[in-house]
Formats: C-alpha cells, structure tokens, sequence
C-alpha cells in the first residue's frame, strides 16, 4: 500500500472513535474493494475449506423447457498437511503478512468507485444499503469484511456527495472532480469487475 490506498477490517474501523475513522478513508475519489477477512480462530479442515469456498453467490440457467442448472465456484480444498501449516501458522507475528495477502488476493465481494470514499464506505455500512442485503442474502456478515481503496496517483478532496440512490458516481448531477478523472474510474471499474468477477456486483458498467 502507497500513501494514496490503505486498506482495513470492517470490525476495526466500526470500533474506532469517528475522528480515527476520517483518518482512515480519504474524502477523495478512487476504486474501492470490499473482501472478506480471514477469521480468527478457525481451527480445523472442514472451517477452513468452507471459508475457502463460500456458499455466497450460483448461477442458474434453463436447459431447454423442462430441465435447469446451478453452477457453483468451489476452490480446491487444502491438503491436511496445509491445513495443519496454517493452523500453526495462525498464532505466529509473521501471520499478519500472510493475512493480507489472503485478503489482498481473492475473489472480491464487491468493486466499486466513487467521489467520495469515505462517504461511500458510510453509505455502504447505512442499515438497508443495497450491499448489505446482499450479504443478508447470503448469510454473510459485513464485520467479517475488509475494505480496500485506491485513489489516482493526484488526491483531489471533494466535500460531501449526495448519493441518496446509492449510485456511486453516476448521478444525475454534475461531478466536483474533472470529467476525465470520472471517465477513467468508470473504465477501471469495468475492467477490474471483468477480471475479478465480484460476487456481489449486479452489473459491469
């Protein structure tokens, strides 16, 4: 992580007083990821397994008038001798480094952009916001979450945006950022959907 991105568990920063949370998320524009986090205290194959392959999202088709299809993502499961090296792995310092990577490197739950990042992180965490049923559709936490973020390499601070709709960026009102700024996060954010293939995500544009 650069000083323009950061990265966090949702169970920390709901715990963290309001001025540590301003900290935490710039009022900037940029992409942001919703992950989730390796929990604490798992202890053996078959927990593991299942926080590598979750229930969260299938896709199901018709075959022709009488017959239809579901279709689930499940990863490889570990061997027990991996198993056994993360259970011992787990209470160890150097676990942190091995944590973020997990979280850095999965299938995310969500790819998004916005004017305001922490805006949008409040929003997102809003009682009712449309990505949390989602996760209540699934049966998924949101304290169970990390929330990366990554702002353009220029930081532009931008006041409050109203986003009643839950819209992102796309309002009918006028941006308080430069157009081409707005253009290329709406570019980012389709290409990386495609490549990520979120869970959550309703649409690509």
């Amino acid at each position: 992580m650069d000083e323009n991105s950061g990265s966090f568990r949702i169970k920390d920063y709901l715990g963290w007083p309001k001025h540590v949370q301003a900290m935490k998320v710039p009022n900037g524009p940029g992409l942001y990821v919703w992950t989730r986090e390796l929990p604490k205290g798992i202890d053996n194959a078959e927990e593991i397994n299942s926080w590598l392959s979750p229930a969260l999202r299938s896709d199901f088709g018709l075959v022709g008038p009488y017959s239809s299809i579901a279709l689930h993502t499940a990863a490889p499961a570990l061997t027990p001798a991996k198993v056994l090296l993360l259970q011992e792995s787990m209470g160890q310092p150097e676990f942190s480094w091995t944590r973020s990577m997990v979280a850095q490197w999965q299938r995310p739950l969500y790819v998004g952009i916005s004017i305001n990042l922490r805006q949008r992180l409040g929003n997102h965490l809003s009682y009712g916001s449309r990505l949390r049923q989602y996760m209540a559709q699934a049966n998924y936490e949101v304290v169970n979450c990390r929330f990366t973020y990554y702002m353009p390499p220029f930081v532009t601070i931008v006041d409050e945006w109203e986003d009643d709709k839950e819209e992102g960026i796309d309002t009918d009102q006028a941006a308080p950022v430069p157009e081409s700024l707005v253009r290329n996060l709406r570019l980012v954010e389709s290409l990386i959907i495609r490549l990520a293939q979120p869970y959550f995500n309703q649409s690509m544009e």
